[in-house]
């Protein structure tokens, strides 16, 4: 009787002491953790590029947008027309933008802003404040939406809610838009008429004799 109750106590310790199986859990525990990881930080390098390739189409929509043209519709019609070339079909950058995990939004509904002298816009309220709005900062601002950031972590939960798209950023690009034709021309009336109503000009200024020539550089 003594002999079978040490014979139980005896194996009750060889189970307790076997740990063999431990290192399985917490390899698996790893795995999972590590491949979670490297899904983030390949998301994150990936975006990272994403983004700035979209940097590049808005600096060349923004560039398409300053070149003086006829008019201020004509830029704008230019501007989209770039953005359209470059973010839809079959191009190197246009295929980034098919798929959900890159959305970018459609060329009439991107952000141009021509300035006091165009459509009104600027960037002045993002920038700068009080004293130092000025109506210089011009340009384009491309919604970004990106949904490869938007997955399920593991062991950690989701990036982002259910009902939310991914993460959202503006890219913007800003360069000074240059003077259309009819920029140009209102200028110059307008500054024919102060000049004849100057009293030394007015005997410059008679239809007959005054041809306008001038040129500002537009």
């Amino acid at each position: 009787m003594a002999f079978h109750s040490f014979s139980s106590h005896s194996r009750q310790f060889r189970v307790l002491s076997n740990q063999s199986g431990v290192i399985v859990a917490d390899f698996i525990f790893a795995l999972i953790l590590t491949a979670g990881m490297s899904i983030l930080l390949f998301s994150l390098s990936y975006s990272m590029a994403v983004v700035e390739v979209t940097q590049y189409v808005a600096y060349s929509v923004s560039r398409a947008y300053s070149a003086g043209n006829k008019n201020h519709d004509e830029q704008l019609k230019k501007a989209q027309d770039k953005y359209t070339a470059l973010v839809t079909g079959n191009t190197a950058i246009g295929t980034l933008y098919n798929s959900d995990w890159f959305k970018v939004a459609s060329a009439t509904d991107i952000d141009l802003r021509g300035g006091p002298s165009g459509n009104g816009r600027t960037f002045s309220d993002d920038l700068a404040g009080g004293n130092d709005r000025r109506g210089i900062f011009m340009g384009v601002s491309i919604p970004l939406t990106i949904g490869l950031l938007k997955f399920k972590f593991p062991l950690l939960g989701n990036t982002a809610p259910d009902h939310d798209e991914g993460f959202t950023t503006k890219i913007n690009s800003m360069l000074i838009r240059d003077p259309t034709e009819q920029e140009c021309k209102n200028f110059m009336d307008q500054r024919r008429d102060e000049l004849r109503n100057l009293p030394s000009g007015k005997k410059f200024f008679e239809p007959s004799a005054y041809i306008p020539l001038e040129d500002n550089g537009c």
